[in-house]
């Protein structure tokens, strides 16, 4: 009994030089614990977008320029090429009249929903239709597109004749088109150019007149104010 004596004061010494807050390890248990994070999402590219489009028409603008392809809305399905959305066609297209009955944006395109950017291709002051390409990475759900479509140097007086003006460097020409569309007239105010000639053969032959013999244009003179008739069609 003498001889267990120091021992149990070794063994209280040590209990009492241990530090304040140190847990006992517990016994080992042989499991290995894994922590997991959640995948990256892989974002996939957009390769193909829709765009919905209204077009309204100013009313100096005859329908008949458009051959039934005047059309109120239609929805247009853009894909990418390379990483670039490819433009597409509108389906309003005007029949080629030339510089004397041009077609043109009266309204700039205007996103009414959406952030994405539409451009017009190539449409300059004598473009017979529309292209169109988005300059947007992604085409948002849901997007609309507002276009206006008007007629460029003409205005509609009250019996529905169109009454229009084009000015050269050398004068202007005055010129008309009543509602039937089957009389044209022009009138040449300063010097007489040239180019008149070319613009009335293109824009009578775009609706349908029949053509005008050649030397038609040699007696053209300032102030005269020449009439045009359009042949009725011959009944089969």
């Amino acid at each position: 009994m003498k001889k267990l004596f120091p021992c149990l004061i070794v063994v209280f010494l040590l209990a009492a030089c241990a530090p304040a807050g140190v847990a006992t390890e517990g016994p080992f248990t042989g499991q290995t614990v894994i922590v997991t994070e959640p995948p990256v999402p892989t974002i996939t590219p957009q390769t193909e977008g829709k765009i919905y489009f209204i077009y309204s028409y100013t009313e100096d603008i005859p329908r008949e320029f458009f051959r039934g392809s005047d059309v109120e809305q239609e929805t247009i399905t853009f894909k990418k090429k390379d990483g670039v959305w490819q433009p597409v066609d509108l389906k309003p297209q005007i029949v080629d009249l030339g510089p004397l009955f041009r077609m043109y944006l009266y309204r700039s395109l205007s996103g009414i929903q959406g952030d994405c950017g539409v451009n017009t291709v190539n449409f300059n002051d004598i473009a017979t239709k529309i292209v169109v390409q988005p300059v947007c990475e992604e085409i948002p759900a849901e997007m609309m597109i507002g276009l206006e479509i008007g007629i460029a140097n003409c205005d509609k007086d009250s019996y529905g004749n169109l009454i229009c003006t084009i000015p050269t460097e050398t004068g202007t020409l005055r010129y008309a088109l009543n509602e039937e569309m089957n009389k044209f007239q022009f009138i040449v105010d300063g010097s007489y150019n040239y180019i008149y000639e070319e613009w009335v053969r293109l824009a009578l032959t775009g609706l349908g007149f029949d053509p005008l013999p050649d030397d038609y244009f040699d007696g053209i003179t300032p102030g005269q104010n020449n009439v045009i008739i359009k042949k009725p069609p011959v009944n089969q």
